[in-house]
């Protein structure tokens, strides 16, 4: 009784590892995240040139920093997920913890450090239907 009452107990355990690892949900506001996020707002935020011609070329609005904020809705999370998957070409990856910067009133900054460069992750910069505008490394 003992073995039976051990083995399901290692089923249900084994089986809420696998969904809870295989569900999309915000990253958190971790120290990438805040870089990201202080990167992103200076950037939008930036009156000179150069802030002006890198935000063109990322397809980001220029906007105030305050517009900026990490999205913490696991619906909108799921959908940058896919969409980012879709974008580099492994939508036979499961979503997985996606982090997602709202930028301005439609745009978002995503990422999921699963996807990298030959050097650093990959960054996918997303309108509010979820057609990519860029894909940036760094």
């Amino acid at each position: 009784m003992k073995i039976v009452t051990v083995l399901v107990a290692l089923c249900v355990l084994a089986a809420t590892t696998i969904s809870h690892a295989q569900s999309t949900v915000c990253g958190g506001a971790d120290d990438y995240a805040a870089a990201q996020l202080t990167r992103i707002r200076q950037l939008v935020a930036g009156t000179d040139s150069l802030s002006a011609s890198v935000r063109d070329g990322y397809h980001l609005p220029a906007v105030a920093a305050s517009d900026v904020q990490l999205v913490t809705d696991d619906s909108v999370c799921t959908a940058a997920s896919n969409a980012l998957r879709q974008t580099v070409g492994r939508t036979d990856m499961p979503p997985a913890t996606t982090w997602v910067i709202e930028v301005g009133p439609d745009r978002y900054w995503v990422y999921d450090f699963r996807f990298k460069s030959a050097f650093d992750t990959l960054h996918g910069v997303f309108d509010r239907t979820w057609t990519n505008l860029a894909l940036i490394t760094g």
